[in-house]
């Protein structure tokens, strides 16, 4: 099986870039839900902090050889990453 290490470095940085690009999303969209949930300008400020959702941590796992690179082809294909059932976790920075 194929994994990171064994991508060319343009082809490591082309994949992670799609990777995080979704993930950038994935985390505005969940900033953007909780502002819009706060009722407060406190509570506004309070979802400012670390969103990880499916794209992070799919990310992590390919970098650190947890998952093959035909995995993450297929997560981007299908725009969505199979067996991650926790969906964006919150923590304040």
């Amino acid at each position: 099986m194929a994994f990171f290490n064994m991508l060319d470095p343009d082809q490591q940085a082309n994949i992670s870039s799609l990777i995080l690009s979704k993930a950038s999303a994935e985390h505005e969209q969940a900033y953007q839900d909780n502002v819009r949930k706060a009722t407060s300008k406190t509570k506004i400020k309070k979802c400012a902090g670390c969103y990880i959702g499916q794209w992070q941590r799919l990310h992590q796992m390919w970098i650190d050889l947890k998952v093959p690179n035909l995995f993450v082809y297929h997560c981007l294909q299908v725009d969505y990453v199979e067996n991650d059932p926790f969906g964006v976790e919150f923590t304040e920075c």
